[in-house]
Parts: structure tokens; sequence; C-alpha cells
């Protein structure tokens, strides 16, 4: 009933006029023209904003970055040869901070030489460390205290370790599994050489950095960078590190087990164990036919004409690579 009320009240008072197509133009045309004087007046009242400017921001160089070395004199004579691979004399900058004071020739390629302050009315409670402890973890405050210019970072490491300074983990042993199987990052630093095998076998450790350098010098940010591949004829699984090693598998691994380095290396700490790790790892096969074979870096150069980084490499241990055949030293060597 109420419906039929209204509708009856629509029909009935029908007459009144629909504003026409015209008046609604011409509405809009007056509301436009007053919007638009009212921007103009609102515009004029305002002063002009300036917006503030971003500040110049510059990218950190090697000129930026303050090497703190901690040494001790004892020792100084061997492992400088470590700190003479890495350290660009007018480039680099940096402290090596002694115990006390040791023979310094001229034109020998190394950093500032300085002596570190006493720390003996330091405590020190830890039974199982050092106290030399306390004056390597004072080498960044010393630095800091001279009060050099330009300096955002301070990077702090012992005479036996060897920084890639174009890229600015602790274990012992062979390095092998870890360095075959480093992942996609830039490799920044190598730490406590003395008390692994030398990367490069049948060399010294110092002479198998110098030999690894040839390869960084050349191109850093691939250095160690792995890359994964496989013969579908052969049926071959085969990893590059590239400027260190090549390892071919007999057999299809997948790229995960791959990217997992093998426990050739131990912990920093002998009591623990593999679980020990902040990273995957799996363990060195004993099946002779389920080992790597292995192709060291033996000499690496770049060709101009193919304008190409060129490495070689070469096995080191020529055993059957093929099952039921005898390995051709013909064929030893590996070009990448």
């Amino acid at each position: 009933m109420l419906y039929v009320v209204y509708s009856s009240h629509l029909l009935l008072n029908n007459d009144r006029q629909c504003i026409t197509k015209e008046e609604n133009l011409k509405l809009l045309n007056n509301m436009s023209t007053s919007t638009h004087l009212n921007d103009e007046q609102a515009n004029n009242s305002l002063e002009p904003i300036l917006l503030p400017q971003k500040a110049q921001t510059y990218d950190t160089e090697l000129k930026h970055i303050v090497f703190g070395i901690a040494a001790s004199a004892n020792l100084w004579e061997k492992r400088k040869e470590y700190v003479k691979t890495w350290w660009r004399p007018k480039e680099t900058r940096g402290i090596v901070w002694m115990d006390r004071r040791v023979r310094t020739r001229r034109n020998e390629g190394l950093p500032e030489i300085r002596v570190s302050a006493d720390t003996s009315k330091f405590k020190y409670t830890n039974r199982q460390g050092h106290r030399s402890a306390i004056r390597i973890s004072r080498v960044v405050s010393e630095a800091l205290r001279l009060g050099l210019k330009d300096v955002r970072w301070f990077v702090m490491g012992d005479d036996d370790t060897v920084f890639v300074v174009d890229n600015v983990y602790d274990v012992y042993g062979d390095l092998l599994g870890l360095l075959g199987a480093h992942p996609v990052t830039p490799l920044a630093s190598l730490h406590h050489l003395d008390v692994v095998e030398p990367i490069f076998p049948g060399m010294t450790r110092a002479k198998a950095v110098q030999h690894l350098f040839k390869s960084i010098r050349l191109d850093s940010g691939s250095i160690m960078q792995q890359s994964i591949c496989y013969d579908s004829k052969r049926y071959w699984s085969i990893s590059v590190s590239w400027g260190f090693v090549v390892q071919i598998w007999r057999g299809v691994i997948s790229p995960r087990e791959l990217e997992m380095p093998t426990r050739t290396f131990l912990n920093w700490y002998r009591k623990a164990d593999y679980t020990a790790y902040a990273f995957n790892t799996r363990p060195v096969t004993k099946h002779p036919c389920l080992k790597p074979f292995i192709f060291y870096m033996s000499t690496s150069k770049y060709d101009r004409p193919k304008k190409q980084t060129v490495g070689f490499t070469i096995a080191i241990n020529l055993t059957l690579l093929f099952a039921g055949g005898e390995w051709n030293p013909q064929k030893k060597f590996l070009l990448l």
C-alpha cells in the first residue's frame, strides 16, 4: 500500500522540470571558473616552497678504509710475506701494530709499523685464551686515536690474514672443500693461513697466496666464485671455482649438494664437530669412484683479442677419470 501511494505521488508531481544538459554545462563552467580564480588567489597568497636539496653522496673507495694489523715481532719476518701479497703501497692505508720494536728495511712495500700501547693494567681472566688478545682487540681503538682524516671504515686483521682489498670464517686444515664451494659473493679475506695447509699443493703457504693473487689481480670480483655445469655425454658433474680449482665427479649430482662444502677442513675449536658450523656441510666420501678429480689453477691471463680472462688448470691426482680406461697425461690440462 505504501509503495502505491509513493508511486502515485511521483506521478502527480512530475511537472517539476529537470535540469537540462545546457543548464548543467553552465553550472559546471561557473564552478570551474570560480575554482580557477580561487586557485589563483591561493597561489598568489602562498610563498614559494623551497624543497630541500638532497645531500651529495660519495661512494666508499679504498682510500676511505684503514687496516689495523695485529702482528708479533717473533713471527713478523715470516708473516710479512702475507702482507706484501695484498698490500698496495701508496693506495692502501693502515698500520701494523707490534708487541715490540722490529727492524725495518726501506722499500719493502709494507705498511707503517708502530708498537702497541702497554696492556698490562688490563685484567684478563679467560683461562683458555691468551693475554695478547687484549692488545689485538685494541688495534682498532689505537688506530682511531691517531685521528686519521677521511676514514669511513676500520678493518682489523692479523699478520697471517690476507685481504682481497677490492672485495672488502675460522677453520683450519685443508680449505679445498670450503673454497671450492664458495658462494656467489665476493671473497673478502682469508684468515689464519699459518694453521691451514697451503691452498695450492706443492707450494709454501706464502707462495700459494701469491699464486692465487695472479687471478685476483685479473678479476677480484670473480675469484673463487662457484659455477656448476654438466657433461651429458659422459655423465659428469663439474664445479668450477674460478681462479682456484675445477672438480669433476662421475655421475649427476644435484646443484644443492655441490653447493655444500665438503668437510676437508676442521673447526677452529678442536673439540667441536661439524654441527658447530653456521652453514651446512657434507662428508668426504671414502669410495675412490665417488671422489672428485681435482684440477688446480696453474696459470691465468687476459686474452686481449677475445677480451676474456682465461685460466689454465692442471690435474693434481692423475688417476683414472674414465671408468675402465687410462688417464692420458697429454690431456691433463683444462682451458677455462
